[in-house]
């Protein structure tokens, strides 16, 4: 009888934590949508990826070219290995937002990240045409553009990096190396 009592009242305090835990989630999205997008910016900041991004999934039914909810959906994708929601995320935000160029950059990474390269060299120079000063753009492009043999169409970023006086050993040899391709014998 005794173990029956506390199997009961384990029961009921299950039963009151799945309640108190559904109202507060009922709170959470029927909230306005500036606490909604703080609550999952919390949770983002928190590693609750999951909450932030079911989160910004909601904001995204209601406001769905919102450009912050889109980045803070990618990037909770991208975090919980949802990289082909991310690239969808990435790609709908707008050109003609500030946040544009970082989207075009992060897709590249997330595409260099499956190994899809061709889709990774489109996505950081689009995310150049957009921010031509976007150093970390220009580095990855030094990377795969190595990594693909076309030595040649590393020279504006190499430029790019000299200038930013961000040059690294590794950049200098490449700069040799580019050196020696394009020199004329005599």
């Amino acid at each position: 009888m005794r173990n029956m009592l506390i199997a009961a009242a384990i029961l009921l305090s299950l039963a009151g934590l799945v309640i108190f835990g559904l109202s507060q989630m009922q709170t959470i999205t029927s909230g306005n949508p500036d606490q909604v997008f703080q609550q999952a910016g919390g949770a983002f900041q928190a590693g609750d990826y999951q909450t932030a991004l079911s989160l910004a999934e909601q904001l995204l039914v209601d406001y769905p070219t919102d450009p912050q909810a889109l980045m803070l959906a990618a990037e909770s994708a991208t975090k919980v290995e949802r990289f082909e929601d991310a690239l969808d995320f990435y790609g709908r935000v707008t050109d003609d937002h500030p946040a544009a160029a970082t989207a075009r950059w992060a897709a590249g990474e997330v595409y260099f990240h499956l190994g899809r390269a061709t889709p990774a060299v489109e996505s950081l120079q689009a995310a150049l045409r957009l921010d031509p000063e976007y150093t970390d753009a220009h580095q990855r492009l030094i990377y795969l553009l190595n990594v693909f043999g076309r030595r040649r169409e590393t020279l504006p970023h190499l430029m790019h990096m000299m200038r930013s006086n961000r040059l690294t050993p590794d950049y200098l040899l490449f700069v040799g190396n580019l050196a020696k391709e394009v020199s004329v014998p005599d």
